[in-house]
């Protein structure tokens, strides 16, 4: 577990991946492309639909045409399976969508607003910008593709609701605003982007606190990892080797103290190791699935986490019961577009003088999955 906002392990895995949906990785990551953008002014006109469905729909996965789509609340298909996989709705109303080993956006009908080129690309925000990779370096881009700030960091992150962005250049990490000028010079080894409380994490001297928006640490830098503030007002942060929870005055939240830990889940849990063993508590502290597993992620959007006993990767609801049967080998937290990423690991066939190969592959959350 990495402090505060990570791209996961399982998406530098994925990538290796040889073919998906005609013929494309699985991964939202992929090549950098070497043609310049597309520009579609047609979309300047674009404004953000009132109906906020989209914001429910959720991937999923045509096992016969090896592509992932969309569904609505209600299971409904909304949006056809054309894509190697896909990313939720933002606010926005625009998600991100991978074809060929490169990321584009459709919108809440499906229509290509930005047809796949980057390399890797975020969710536009509510400022309708989005950052995007282009020949090694990080740039936003509007909803026609144009560049509002040309590419030139060597990190970015999406611009939050305070209207800032997390970047990194020149090996300092600041914040800048929407039209790129820094607002919070880079002068941090590392940052994060804010929480919904204005907080946000950043190193100094290989110790993490947390920033206010002026830039001026308001809990110390005193952890040795710190995760982002989440909705209920809490952060996961580890000192001394122990993880526990504070709130936005730097005070212990939960006197318990903890082996590991992760960020509370939009569903209230969090998952903790006591004794080896994993488990989910409550805001209070309190378990509501009891310590037994040998891992266990937080839970995902959809409400579903990943936990592990004996080397079997289960799926879980937040009363523990598992919700999808799976034979899987390794299996990643659900994505906030509705799917995961799934791998079988490599078995010699008795007979068989072939070399055995990993199969790796997509499934969405009613267990519907296909391999490589």
């Amino acid at each position: 577990m990495k402090a505060c906002f990570c791209k996961t392990a399982a998406m530098l895995m994925i990538a290796a991946l040889a073919a998906g949906c005609s013929p494309a990785s699985p991964s939202i990551d992929g090549p950098n492309p070497a043609a310049p953008p597309q520009v579609s002014e047609e979309n300047a006109d674009y404004t953000v639909p009132e109906d906020k469905a989209f914001l429910e729909y959720r991937g999923y996965v045509d096992d016969l045409k090896q592509c992932v789509g969309f569904k609505n609340a209600a299971g409904e298909k909304v949006i056809d399976a054309a894509y190697d996989d896909v990313r939720g709705f933002s606010d926005y109303g625009v998600a991100q969508v991978k074809k060929d080993g490169l990321v584009g956006f459709i919108d809440s009908e499906g229509k290509m607003m930005i047809r796949p080129q980057y390399a890797e690309a975020g969710v536009f925000a509510s400022n309708g910008l989005t950052y995007v990779l282009v020949d090694g370096k990080y740039g936003y881009i509007d909803i026609t593709g144009k560049y509002v700030i040309e590419p030139q960091f060597d990190v970015a992150w999406d611009f939050t609701g305070n209207g800032l962005a997390c970047v990194e250049k020149d090996g300092k990490y600041g914040f800048i605003d929407n039209k790129g000028a820094f607002v919070i010079e880079p002068k941090f080894d590392i940052a994060y982007n804010f929480s919904n409380n204005d907080l946000a994490c950043a190193v100094q001297d290989g110790l993490y606190g947390y920033i206010d928006k002026t830039g001026e640490f308001v809990i110390e830098p005193v952890y040795e990892a710190a995760w982002d503030f989440t909705d209920n007002g809490l952060a996961c942060v580890e000192k001394d080797g122990k993880y526990y929870y504070i709130n936005d005055k730097g005070e212990k939240a939960i006197d318990a103290e903890y082996e590991n830990a992760t960020s509370f889940a939009g569903n209230g849990l969090a998952a903790v190791r006591t004794g080896y063993k994993w488990g989910y508590i409550d805001e209070k502290g309190e378990y509501v699935i009891e310590p037994q597993y040998d891992f266990a992620t937080e839970f995902a959007k959809n409400g579903i986490a990943v936990v592990n006993i004996k080397d079997d990767y289960l799926f879980i609801d937040k009363t523990g019961t598992e919700v999808i049967e799976n034979d899987f080998d390794f299996a990643d937290t659900f994505s906030d577009g509705g799917t995961t990423i799934v791998i079988q690991y490599a078995k010699a066939i008795a007979g068989v003088d072939a070399p055995a190969q990993d199969h790796m592959g997509v499934m969405d959350a009613d267990g519907v999955y296909f391999l490589k």
